[in-house]
């Protein structure tokens, strides 16, 4: 992790009074800026804010540990960085616009269920991105969330959700999972999708997603389908869009013979 890594290299720092008077991180609290670490921890008690822009452009920094007491991460306070991985702790609400933006190392993200809001490109551009976990908590995926993420090729919207906004999704999605909550779809959100007329969508029949799969000519799979003999398609003990995947390659042999 992030905080083994404080512990071993010596391209790290750990600041402890990285907070103003109101529980935030600025960008005028780095410690004399550390470009040259490579690692940041912020351990001080009561940081609740990371602020605007407060590490955007610091390429030189590969990991950083956020505190539990984080609560928000305005907008772009880490855009532009090289981090892999970021762990976001369980109590932080709110991620703002572009707060990720461009950052092309980060491979997996998970996003706690304490998150209820995520601003327009919070992801742009993270070119690498491969996994996401998204809050349950959200509403909305916002506009331009996922755009410019070549690397995410399976992308699965947790219920709850009721709106997907204009180049929301990632650009190289070949698969997608859109529950029945969602019942507003920007007609600009597949906008992007260089994989539109082969990808594959799962929802509910009837719902939002399979009018939409429908009016824009993409593969639907109604997820009833995957309720009988046995949903657990690949046996691995869970229910999920990867059942789903394959059921659609069943479903496409089966429309080939």
């Amino acid at each position: 992790s992030n905080l083994e890594l404080l512990k071993e290299n010596d391209l790290a720092i750990t600041v402890e009074s990285s907070k103003d008077s109101e529980g935030k991180f600025n960008n005028e609290y780095r410690i004399d800026h550390p470009y040259d670490k490579q690692y940041i921890s912020l351990t001080a008690e009561g940081t609740e804010t990371i602020g605007e822009n407060a590490f955007s452009g610091n390429s030189d920094l590969r990991g950083i540990a956020l505190p539990d007491s984080l609560r928000t991460i305005e907008n772009g306070a880490f855009r532009d960085l090289r981090i892999s991985s970021l762990e976001i702790p369980e109590g932080v609400t709110t991620i703002g616009d572009h707060a990720f933006e461009y950052c092309i190392s980060l491979r997996s993200v998970s996003i706690p269920d304490s998150v209820s809001s995520i601003g327009k490109y919070a992801f742009r551009y993270c070119s690498s991105l491969e996994n996401m976990k998204l809050s349950s908590g959200i509403k909305v995926v916002p506009e331009g969330m996922l755009n410019g993420c070549h690397s995410m090729k399976l992308f699965e919207i947790p219920d709850g959700v009721t709106e997907i906004g204009a180049y929301s999704l990632p650009d190289e999605v070949t698969d997608l999972y859109i529950p029945e909550s969602v019942t507003d779809i920007d007609e600009l959100a597949f906008a992007d999708c260089i994989h539109r007329y082969s990808m594959g969508i799962c929802g509910k029949a009837g719902s939002q997603a399979q009018k939409t799969a429908s009016k824009l000519g993409i593969f639907f799979v109604p997820d009833s389908e995957m309720v009988n003999p046995d949903p657990d398609i690949n046996k691995d003990g869970a229910v999920n869009i990867i059942d789903y995947l394959y059921l659609k390659s069943a479903l496409l042999s089966d429309t080939d013979c």
